[in-house]
């Protein structure tokens, strides 16, 4: 059974298959015809999580890398959904030295479709908002750090600009992405992995960086917590 398994990858996913492989699965046709679907529906799903970086790409490099892929990884995910991150991280290391824009694109699409599509914990218990209690984020939320604006689809992806970014799964499922400043971004993953209070990491964000906090600091820093609470990117405090 083991064989006959390894058989059908190598058909699928070869850069040809074999005379011996079609023999020992059957109807050589039967089994063509499947090699072209099973492929088919995998870069169609491909195109779906990655438009933009595959788009960039090109539709002659774009297959050439998935035929390497195919021929080189053979996708085993148990999981359908899983497919595009394995070739995302089969594709970025051959793009980084060649196309750095891309490949962090290609990073942003990546951690996107993950965040849509991943199964996530629940969330711990939470009381009302308190800056004297440890906050609560949705399990969801990742914050990621860029070299260029790769969340704006209207704005020259070669131009560098230092873009910090919070992406988190709505209510409805859909993806949402903050555009933060390098303070707001620090904050955010402090509460993501700190331990304290929000006082607490505040003070510990503002005195890393000598940033005062003065009445203009507290505005903003409001102006950001109802931000993040009205996404539903902070849920709230954690309880007792």
């Amino acid at each position: 059974m083991a064989a006959y398994g390894d058989a059908i990858l190598r058909v699928c996913f070869d850069h040809e298959p074999s005379e011996a492989d079609l023999d020992r699965l059957g109807d050589h046709e039967r089994w063509r015809l499947y090699r072209r679907m099973v492929q088919s529906r995998i870069d169609t799903l491909l195109g779906s999580a990655l438009p933009r970086s595959l788009e960039r790409l090109g539709a002659e490099a774009r297959a050439a890398h998935v035929a390497a892929w195919f021929a080189t990884e053979r996708p085993r995910s148990r999981y359908f959904w899983r497919l595009p991150l394995d070739f995302a991280t089969f594709l970025g290391p051959r793009l980084c030295a060649e196309d750095a824009p891309l490949a962090e694109l290609l990073r942003f699409e990546r951690a996107s479709w993950e965040v849509r599509q991943r199964q996530t914990p629940a969330a711990p218990p939470t009381v009302g908002f308190s800056f004297e209690r440890r906050p609560v984020l949705d399990p969801s939320v990742l914050v990621l750090h860029f070299a260029h604006p790769v969340h704006l689809a209207d704005a020259p992806l070669d131009q560098p600009a230092s873009t910090h970014l919070c992406l988190h799964r709505g209510a409805d499922g859909a993806l949402g992405v903050l555009a933060l400043n390098p303070i707001a971004a620090a904050l955010l993953e402090a509460m993501r992995e700190g331990e304290g209070s929000l006082a607490e990491l505040v003070r510990g964000v503002t005195e890393a960086r000598g940033t005062a906090i003065d009445q203009a600091f507290l505005e903003k820093l409001g102006e950001l917590i109802a931000t993040f609470l009205e996404r539903g990117i902070l849920l709230g405090s954690l309880g007792d």
